[in-house]
């Protein structure tokens, strides 16, 4: 069943029942913002379950010039970090910014603990690079997290390399020995 019939136009409401677009998806209360509506996409469907990977913000529009046409603002944040603001002006649109929402795919990260803490941001239990595209196009991890998994790598064999002595060293330690 179709919510938004396409050849009526939807007059601007209070946004009500918004259909979830996936079971990982929930409506959540903020305590700062009680007059906004929040949809938080868990990583498990799980009760319980806190950690949030991507969550939308249906407010009401602040700027003069767009709350004529468009009463609500909706913004996109992935790993807490904005990726989008949409002008929503009934249901209709707020279920397609959901929709859009639930078919963003995440960058996973970098996936090995750096060796130095600063090198990367941890968002759960994997990596990123401190300035990730957040959202990749095919769901792998973006370019500057496989280049971070690079410079990890590389840290973390040389690091584990065996420091080994020179020719030239060892026939100056061989030579003090003999004094």
């Amino acid at each position: 069943m179709d919510v938004c019939p396409k050849d009526t136009p939807q007059p601007p409401k209070l946004l009500g029942d918004i259909i979830f677009p996936s079971p990982l998806c929930s409506k959540v209360v903020l305590p700062s913002e009680p007059t906004a509506l929040c949809f938080a996409w868990h990583t498990s469907s799980e009760p319980g379950d806190l950690r949030v990977m991507k969550h939308v913000t249906i407010s009401a529009c602040t700027e003069a010039t767009a709350a004529q046409e468009y009463p609500f603002l909706c913004t996109l944040f992935c790993r807490g970090i904005r990726t989008d603001e949409l002008l929503v002006n009934n249901e209709c649109d707020a279920a397609e910014a959901l929709k859009k929402a639930d078919g963003l795919k995440l960058c996973p990260g970098c996936g090995i603990e750096p060796v130095v803490s600063g090198q990367c941001v941890k968002f759960g239990a994997a990596h990123f690079a401190k300035n990730c595209q957040v959202t990749s196009p095919d769901g792998k991890p973006c370019l500057r997290c496989k280049y971070t998994r690079k410079l990890v790598q590389n840290q973390m064999c040389r690091l584990k390399k065996k420091r080994s002595t020179s020719f030239k060293q060892r026939l100056a330690r061989k030579s003090l020995e003999l004094f």
